[in-house]
């Protein structure tokens, strides 16, 4: 993948929250550590195999690189736990804007979710997820059961596979901002088959 538009464009917009929440991280210098974490950001882009037509959650793996260059850039490594932490807070700003603009449970949303499973059965990119989606009753529920996830790839491929439950953390979070009641029995990243992720029309927060 090229350090173009899209990369450049997370980068920039999510820069201001990773560095203000990094003493969530016990780090020191924020400043000089994010400008270490942008090169290690622009290492990591390149080495991802750049996304087609049946790539699916481009975002998604361009935002993990973005934690993955902030936490190898740490002198010292934190618990998971405050890894999970420091993500919620560092999107949370950003993202909660783009989700509460988001409706899961309309045809066009579930029918564009379930054309884009339907390629991403046919994607070969290891960056990328592979997933099934499975409508409700009605269009207040639905199931997405991803088999491959690109972040579990990508953190394997650079030697921090302990860090992907931090990120799957914040599925939840996200759920909630669209209103959503999110649950999971399996993750792929925690030694599941699958992630089998079930989303329920809730109450928006």
């Amino acid at each position: 993948m090229k350090m173009g538009v899209l990369p450049r464009g997370v980068w920039l917009l999510f820069r201001g929250s990773f560095e203000k929440r990094l003493p969530l991280l016990g780090a020191q210098a924020p400043d000089g550590l994010m400008k270490q974490a942008k090169r290690k950001y622009r290492e990591i882009i390149e080495t991802i195999q750049p996304f087609g037509e049946n790539d699916a959650l481009e975002m998604n793996i361009i935002s993990a690189a973005m934690l993955a260059a902030v936490y190898l850039s740490l002198p010292e490594k934190p618990e998971v736990k405050a890894v999970e932490r420091y993500c919620a807070a560092a999107m949370d700003p950003i993202m909660r804007i783009f989700l509460k603009r988001s409706n899961y449970y309309t045809v066009k949303y579930q029918s564009n979710l379930a054309a884009k499973a339907q390629r991403s059965r046919s994607s070969t990119n290891p960056y990328s997820w592979r997933l099934t989606f499975t409508p409700g009753p009605t269009l207040d529920s639905f199931t997405a059961v991803f088999d491959h996830c690109g972040i579990c790839h990508l953190f394997q491929q650079l030697g921090i596979a302990e860090v992907v439950p931090a990120m799957c953390a914040y599925d939840y979070a996200m759920a909630e901002q669209t209103g959503s009641v999110f649950t999971r029995q399996y993750t792929i990243a925690g030694g599941g088959p699958h992630c089998d992720c079930h989303y329920q029309k809730g109450v928006p927060k």
